[in-house]
């Protein structure tokens, strides 16, 4: 019969899956996937990438097409810890708040978190 302490209890992670959308338009398209999604293994373990597939823009259309992919990731963060984390990496690869539907090297939105809704205001 196995036991436990009550510490190795509680220090036991809750693991949750979260599945987030990725795009870019601007440079090596596949290449900035790529390194996105390396970056996105410091906020839990990449469980599936999906195929990258091209979709055009939509809203500001005067911009090249989108390489996109989807991502789920198992990770031990809250939603709001997953995006305050994710929005640094999304300004560091030229992405700001205010670039709206323009170009960007990498676009990274949170699509699914397990069973929460969240609502984000921008």
């Amino acid at each position: 019969m196995e036991t436990r302490t009550r510490k190795q209890e509680t220090s036991s992670a809750v693991h949750k899956m979260a599945y987030l959308s990725l795009g870019s338009n601007v440079g090596e398209r596949a290449a900035n996937l790529k390194a996105a999604i390396d970056r996105l293994g410091s906020f839990g373990a990449v469980a599936a990438v999906s195929s990258f597939y091209e979709t055009e823009p939509i809203e500001f259309t005067a911009q090249p097409w989108f390489l996109n992919c989807a991502v789920k990731l198992n990770t031990e963060k809250m939603p709001r810890q997953l995006l305050n984390q994710v929005l640094p990496h999304r300004k560091k690869d030229g992405t700001t708040a205010g670039a709206g539907q323009g170009p960007r090297i990498i676009d990274i939105d949170i699509l699914l978190f397990g069973n929460s809704i969240i609502a984000i205001k921008a």
